[in-house]
């Protein structure tokens, strides 16, 4: 009679675990599922950040290549070419 017991009592305990197991199993499945969330914000923002980083590395560039074509400019008005002795 007393082993009934125990069995009853020792399935009772295994059927509480396994609610629990699976109530941690869908929180796992809940947060698995935000995390996937966040992981795709965090990915359009690193995509946009790149693109703007990108444009504006592309804006520097063509700006110091203006000015490097003004100072060019410049150094030539300043300095005349050589011109032949007569």
């Amino acid at each position: 009679m007393k082993s009934q017991q125990g069995l009853a009592k020792t399935q009772k305990e295994m059927q509480k675990a396994q609610l629990d197991l699976n109530e941690n199993q869908f929180e796992i499945q809940k947060l698995q599922a935000k995390t996937r969330k966040i992981q795709a914000i965090i990915q359009e923002d690193m995509r946009k950040a790149h693109t703007d980083l990108a444009r504006k590395a592309n804006v520097t560039i063509a700006r110091n290549n203006d000015i490097k074509k003004i100072l060019q400019n410049l150094k030539g008005k300043d300095n005349p070419p050589a011109t032949a002795k007569k």
